[in-house]
């Protein structure tokens, strides 16, 4: 039987990239120690070539950079399997079982490190294993980074290709057709010019001021007066459904449809729907609901404002795009549903009170209102209190609430002609 053992291998030419071996074969007879053979630059024993190998060839010059970058998996060890690790690594492999070891060895490491791998100190072994997992960590979360990055762009796509646009005008057309308010308190007015222009039907201005009976505020009027006054200045979303049927001799049909109690029903599919079948549709906002602005900046008044197109996104609603005239305007949904969930209530500034009290100023009628939603919104006491803070040079309250006639929501005009009149009349409401 013919043995052969590994007794010497050169991987000290870092020039080279084969390895220069000498074998010694063991038969019959004890062969003599060779000393100081010269070696050749060869890449392996002659008879190399008919050895079977347990182990993968170390890598060439080409790939050896790849190699390095390959990630490198080392087994947790105790430091006393360390130490004992080095202690064999230092003993003679026997000749029956070096391609096993070579096998072994091959698993835990990479062919490129070698025996000089196993000759390292612990510490360092560690450090490797520390960076090891490092860079493998570091991979993971590159990876997952990259899946949310491209995920979220497949998003925005989808979300792109998902965005409603419905306008009656385009933005060109309604800067060059809308009408900005004709008069004090007259907002009622100019949404039905505007709507009546948006339906190309021809009217009358002077017949819709007269029809649609604007009431004024009378800022000259005593302190009870001017709250009166300012509970109904204006008019209201009736008044625009009597004024659009009667000032068009009945060509324009429309509704009114209460949003102060619809809190979460999405309402931009609706308005968008509505507009496609080719209504057009007028808001009713309360002002004095936007959110994020101090009290002292509040609106005095409640709006009428046609709208001429929506842009909205089914998956985000809230980022919908209304567009609106007088003014020419695009607002966000987000913050024109506070204003079309409004309660009917106005608040009337201290500075409009304390500028209309006089000493001779009679509050007893406030007492014996007659709607009995002043008494339950208690107008005489808030009005109290202001005069009390400014006897006292304190403040506490920068308005007072009173009852208002109008009420938020939605008017939709349409030709009385269009296929969608009656389901207009007959749809249910919000």
């Amino acid at each position: 039987m013919v043995a052969a053992s590994l007794v010497y291998c050169d991987q000290e030419d870092n020039d080279s990239d084969d390895n220069c071996c000498i074998y010694t074969y063991r038969g019959d007879r004890q062969a003599p120690i060779v000393n100081a053979l010269p070696v050749e630059n060869r890449s392996a024993s002659p008879l190399m070539d008919y050895l079977e190998m347990d182990f993968d060839p170390e890598p060439t010059a080409g790939n050896e950079s790849e190699v390095e970058d390959e990630e490198v998996i080392v087994p947790h060890t105790t430091a006393h399997q360390n130490d004992e690790m080095l202690m064999k690594s230092e003993e003679p492999v026997p000749s029956g079982s070096g391609a096993n070891a070579n096998a072994q060895e091959g698993h835990m490491f990479t062919q490129n490190s070698g025996i000089n791998e196993m000759r390292r100190p612990v510490s360092e072994i560690k450090l490797n294993h520390m960076q090891c997992i490092v860079l493998k960590e570091e991979t993971k979360n590159g990876c997952l980074r990259r899946n949310v990055e491209m995920d979220t762009m497949k998003r925005m796509r989808v979300d792109e290709l998902n965005w409603v646009r419905e306008v009656i005008w385009s933005e060109s057309d309604a800067a060059e057709l809308q009408i900005n308010q004709i008069g004090k308190s007259a907002c009622g007015a100019t949404s039905i010019i505007n709507t009546l222009l948006a339906l190309r039907i021809p009217f009358n201005i002077d017949r819709i001021v007269q029809t649609i009976g604007t009431h004024l505020r009378k800022e000259t009027a005593p302190l009870i007066q001017y709250l009166e006054s300012r509970a109904v200045a204006g008019c209201t979303a009736d008044d625009l459904v009597r004024t659009l049927e009667t000032v068009t001799d009945s060509l324009v049909s429309a509704r009114f449809f209460a949003t102060h109690q619809n809190s979460g029903t999405s309402i931009e599919p609706w308005l968008a729907n509505w507009i496609k079948k080719g209504a057009v549709p007028i808001l009713t906002l309360n002002r004095q609901r936007c959110p994020h602005v101090p009290d002292y900046l509040l609106p005095d008044s409640w709006h009428h404002q046609m709208m001429y197109g929506i842009t909205y996104n089914p998956l985000y609603p809230e980022n919908a795009q209304i567009h609106l005239t007088n003014p020419l305007s695009k607002i966000s949904m987000e913050l024109l549903r506070p204003q079309l969930i409004s309660p009917s209530v106005l608040k009337i500034r201290k500075e409009d009170i304390l500028s209309r009290w006089t000493p001779c100023t009679d509050l007893v009628p406030l007492a014996s209102y007659p709607n009995p939603l002043w008494h339950e919104f208690n107008v005489l006491g808030q009005v109290v209190n202001i005069l009390r803070e400014k006897r006292e040079n304190a403040t506490f309250n920068s308005h007072i609430t009173i009852p208002a006639s109008y009420k938020s929501g939605i008017t939709l005009a349409i030709n009385t002609s269009s296929h969608y009149c009656h389901e207009l009349k007959s749809v249910p409401e919000l």
